[in-house]
């Protein structure tokens, strides 16, 4: 879909203003572009629950978390993510794990799970799910509240949008973003903080609400300029300024390229901090043993080393074929190449496509394994259009995008000169051949490209946005104190 084909209705537009308790429908669309892509033909082209026979453990764990007492109290920093641990550390997010680790240990901190099965043990912090912060009344409002929406704008005619909209107006998924925001709302009810932190891809707009607050959203992976005009676009029908973040915490200085050109317009305010994951990626040779991962996964010492980081979740089944077969005959023509294929972990960990089209069995690792060792020990990586592409730059590994879609590249890899493109199977094996023996070429492009898309590669990005939070709650207590003496 092009950005000139969006169009909402004037009537539809009278819904998508409909409240859900914590923002109108619209911001709610607006972000659902990014996280379903319900514009792409990819396999899971709109929202769902998951397979059927997943929907009894989904409500069994939901209602668990409706129905377990949890004891809240006021915290100044809260820390909201998607429910995935760090590589080894189980008891932390991927994301928030080294800034847990930075603060000083006198804020009171709590780290939020924004899924329905998983919940932190981080012993440094206050650790909930999303759903603990409601209860069973909630889910029975939440029902409500959806029902009254099909009453008044009128059942079948949404259900008619949904082929417009990718589902958004499904039963299924309403309830899901009522019953969520509601839980939401009562957490900062609950809570309090001075300063929120949100995973951008979990939350990225703020929310109106009577106690004020700081609201920080960290860049957590790529932003795709397509999408950014395709949400400016949506939100342009609506009056949204009120529930931009206050800062847009970047990885690099390309967004503020973005925010002057009036293309991403979710914050108020973009400051670039470099991406605190990476940060265990500047002294990667003290950190990793080639040798050591070489014997962890099984590998040949004397053969080259290609890794495939994969996303078979995001593509068209047709196309997920046609890369499988591809990269299978490519790697069998070379004998002294071998596979590892590290699964994302949003996709089958079951590896069932690879098992059935892949015409020799590669070693698999699955999606809790260590990527930053894995781009460490290859001497190639292949992909997509994932943020490893980013990792190993700053690996200094070449990089073949695989992108056998038809369609043009959805991220600036080829472009910005960190990777070369493959667009037909045939090309394939020439691209490997050329660089995994000689990948100059794209090494002169990385010191450029890490400056523009992630600022430094020093390993202080942590530190960075430690600094920020703490500089701003110092603001907020001293605003407080002065706002006490006029009081008095």
């Amino acid at each position: 879909m092009a950005v000139e084909e969006i169009y909402i209705p004037s009537e539809i537009c009278q819904t998508l203003e409909y409240s859900t308790g914590l923002y109108p429908l619209y911001i709610h669309l607006a972000g659902y572009y990014v996280s379903y892509k319900p514009w792409r033909n990819i396999q899971s082209t709109h929202f769902s629950l998951g397979k059927k026979s997943e929907y009894p453990r989904i409500l069994f764990s939901l209602l668990k978390y409706l129905l377990q007492y949890s004891d809240f109290k006021p915290i100044d920093i809260l820390l909201l993510s998607r429910y995935r641990p760090e590589p080894d550390i189980r008891d932390t997010d991927y994301l928030f794990s080294r800034i847990i680790k930075a603060l000083p240990p006198i804020y009171q901190v709590s780290l939020v799970a924004d899924d329905f099965f998983g919940k932190y043990n981080d012993p440094k912090v206050f650790n909930f799910n999303v759903f603990e912060f409601g209860n069973i009344f909630t889910l029975f409002r939440s029902l409500f509240s959806v029902m009254k929406m099909y009453l008044k704008y009128g059942y079948k005619k949404l259900q008619q949008e949904n082929k417009k909209f990718g589902k958004f107006f499904s039963f299924s998924y309403q309830l899901y973003i009522f019953l969520r925001d509601r839980c939401l709302k009562h957490m900062f009810e609950q809570l309090k903080p001075e300063i929120m932190v949100s995973n951008w891809e979990v939350l990225m707009f703020k929310p109106c609400l009577s106690s004020s607050f700081i609201f920080l959203s960290l860049q957590a992976a790529l932003v795709n300029k397509r999408i950014e005009e395709m949400r400016k676009k949506i939100l342009s029908y609506f009056p949204y300024e009120s529930y931009l973040s206050d800062y847009f915490l970047a990885s690099g200085s390309h967004m503020q390229d973005l925010v002057k050109k009036k293309i991403f317009v979710c914050a108020k305010k973009v400051k670039v901090v470099g991406q605190p994951r990476y940060d265990v990626l500047y002294d990667a040779k003290q950190r990793y043993s080639k040798d050591a991962i070489i014997i962890r996964w099984g590998l040949d010492h004397h053969k080259k080393i290609v890794l495939w980081t994969t996303q078979t979740h995001d593509l068209s089944l047709e196309e997920n074929k046609r890369n499988i077969i591809a990269v299978s005959r490519a790697v069998q023509q070379l004998d002294d190449i071998q596979l590892v294929i590290k699964l994302h972990p949003a996709e089958d960990q079951g590896a069932s496509l690879y098992k059935e089209y892949m015409e020799f069995e590669p070693i698999i690792a699955g999606g809790e394994a260590d990527i930053y060792s894995l781009i460490y020990a290859c001497d190639l990586m292949l992909s997509r259009h994932s943020t490893t592409v980013r990792e190993a730059a700053l690996l200094d590994r070449p990089v073949v995008v695989l992108n056998l879609s038809g369609d043009a590249d959805s991220t600036e890899y080829e472009r910005e000169g960190i990777a070369l493109g493959v667009y037909r199977p045939a090309d394939l094996k020439p691209a490997i051949e050329t660089l995994i023996y000689s990948g100059e070429q794209l090494a002169k492009n990385r010191k450029r490209y890490i400056k523009k898309y992630l600022y430094k590669n020093d390993g202080n990005a942590t530190q960075r946005i430690v600094a920020f939070i703490e500089e701003n709650l110092k603001a907020i207590k001293a605003k407080d104190i002065m706002i006490q003496k006029q009081k008095h």
